[in-house]
């Protein structure tokens, strides 16, 4: 190492740190410790005071899409293409006959009628395909024993019990209108929300059995 261009007293350190005292040593060591920890310090603090968004994560961020510039959700019956109805439905003749099922527990010729059975169709077709290319793998694992325990049996449960589907075994039954929301009572709701801030309105304002606003 060249002794260079003395400063501060630079040219009366030994050239090789072999000829340090080690009392010496032990001071630079500490000294150096001192200024490790201050250095961390500072960062920390900065850290703290950078705004948020900036720095090495901004990048993955900022390609990242925004989710007000998404594009709004669609369930699968407004997004799906021809081919993806045919192929649901193949799925479910195949589903049909592969497991035999009791013309009770059947899924219905008339499913496609029927919009909820549809989107539960679908679930838990995109479901079998993810549980069956996992058994398809080196590692199978459970995947496709999840998936008839699971989802299988309790989806085929809630198709006959929970829509109207379940009537029409012998025969198509076109489902009847539904409900729509009272536009009265939403205007009601809407007028409470409006006239009560969030400074107004506590826990005792709120029944917690039903939700409702006192």
């Amino acid at each position: 190492m060249s002794a260079g261009t003395p400063e501060d007293g630079a040219g009366d350190v030994p050239e090789d740190v072999e000829d340090l005292p080690p009392q010496t040593i032990e001071g630079r060591v500490s000294e150096l410790e001192d200024v490790v920890e201050d250095l961390g310090a500072a960062l920390v603090d900065l850290a703290r005071r950078r705004p948020a968004g900036t720095g090495a994560g901004q990048a993955e961020d900022e390609g990242k899409p925004n989710a007000e510039d998404a594009a709004p959700a669609r369930s699968w019956v407004a997004r799906a293409s021809t081919e993806d109805w045919r192929e649901l439905a193949a799925w479910v003749d195949w589903l049909n006959a592969t497991y035999d099922l009791r013309p009770s527990k059947s899924v219905f010729p008339c499913w496609p009628a029927h919009s909820g059975v549809v989107l539960e169709l679908a679930a838990l077709r995109a479901a079998w395909v993810s549980a069956a290319t996992v058994e398809a793998s080196d590692e199978p694992g459970d995947a496709m024993t999840s998936w008839h325990g699971d989802l299988l049996r309790p989806c085929l449960a809630r198709l006959h019990e929970d829509y109207q589907l379940g009537a029409c075994e012998d025969r198509h039954k076109p489902p009847r209108a539904p409900r729509p929301t009272d536009a009265d009572l939403l205007s009601a709701a809407l007028e409470r929300v409006s006239s009560t801030s969030d400074d107004d309105l506590n826990e005792g304002d709120v029944n917690r059995s039903t939700g409702e606003l006192r």
